[in-house]
């Protein structure tokens, strides 16, 4: 057997080779210290746990408990996952050699406005990466207005369209009694209050309306209703008044209470006929008396004068005079 020879550089070589695997810096004699050493060096034996072929990526190899071991570890290619109405999974106890790729949600218009009313559907929430949100339609389908149906320039969106409301609208109006019936047209919105007047009436009563006409008039006791009023009235709605004048002899007036003065039957004016009168009493010298009782009438066939019943005072009437508003007898 042939010998060689080593050198204290060749041999330091070694030792330093060898405390580098042992994690040691003690020195390290030759051959002893050396081989001491180097039977301390762990070099796959007793390792807990120990790896299996399965846990050494597939191809690779490792050396276990002194044996060399081939890996065997399952492994997975790049793969990609679309979104699907079920899950999908990534199976474990494998290696993964590619990336896998989980398609995003591609989601576009699903808002509620597009969504029928009442149905929740579940969408990727962009504000919120990897959440998932709810979107409850509002969506109309069944909607029947139409632009004429809206308040003029009002907006609205009726089975997904946007309307601009086109109503005929009518601002406020009166409306004064009318021999003619008057209305306030349909299908119009009111912007204003529509004011019908009432019927004003003044001696509408049955006293002043002829006998046997009947008339309509706004009742004032029952709101919104018409009467029927029917006239009492004896005289045609034509007045006219006369003046008599009597000239008796010259009377003397000296008596308190009441003084009767005889008058011509054919100057009497008949009483259904009268609607008033006035009697004035005149001097000699045409200048009017005024009786201290208040005055003087005609009733009948005679003039009545009213004096004084504390007083009796002397008058001289030399003229009466008449004034009888009349109307023709029905």
């Amino acid at each position: 057997m042939a010998l060689r020879m080593t050198n204290d550089d060749e041999l330091a070589t070694v030792a330093n080779a060898i405390r580098s695997k042992g994690g040691t810096s003690a020195a390290l004699g030759f051959p002893t210290g050396m081989a001491n050493a180097i039977g301390a060096l762990n070099v796959g034996t007793g390792l807990s746990p120990a790896a299996s072929a399965a846990d050494i990526r597939s191809g690779k190899k490792a050396v276990v408990d002194r044996t060399t071991l081939t890996g065997s570890m399952t492994e997975k290619a790049a793969a990609t996952y679309n979104t699907s109405s079920s899950d999908q999974s990534i199976s474990a106890n494998q290696f993964l050699a590619g990336a896998q790729t989980i398609k995003a949600v591609t989601t576009s218009n699903i808002d509620a406005a597009n969504i029928k009313k009442g149905v929740t559907v579940k969408v990727g929430d962009a504000n919120s990466a990897g959440r998932i949100k709810d979107v409850t339609g509002t969506y109309t389908s069944d909607a029947t207005a139409a632009a004429g149906d809206i308040r003029n320039g009002k907006t609205a969106y009726v089975n997904g369209s946007k309307l601009t409301g086109s109503m005929t609208e009518k601002a406020a109006a009166t409306y004064n009694t009318s021999t003619s019936d008057q209305s306030v047209a349909a299908n119009q919105y009111l912007t204003g209050a529509q004011t019908i007047k009432g019927v004003y009436t003044s001696n509408i009563e049955a006293a002043n309306i002829k006998r046997g006409v009947t008339v309509k008039v706004g009742d004032s006791s029952n709101t919104g209703r018409i009467k029927n009023v029917t006239g009492t009235c004896a005289y045609s709605p034509v007045l006219n008044t006369v003046t008599r004048t009597f000239e008796p002899s010259v009377v003397t007036v000296s008596c308190a209470g009441y003084y009767c003065v005889g008058v011509n039957a054919s100057e009497a004016v008949s009483q259904n006929e009268q609607i008033s009168q006035v009697l004035k009493a005149y001097d000699e010298d045409n200048n009017q008396i005024s009786f201290p009782g208040g005055g003087c009438y005609v009733s009948g066939n005679w003039i009545y004068i009213i004096g004084n019943s504390v007083t009796a005072v002397a008058y001289t009437v030399a003229k009466f005079e008449l004034s009888i508003r009349t109307a023709t007898v029905v």
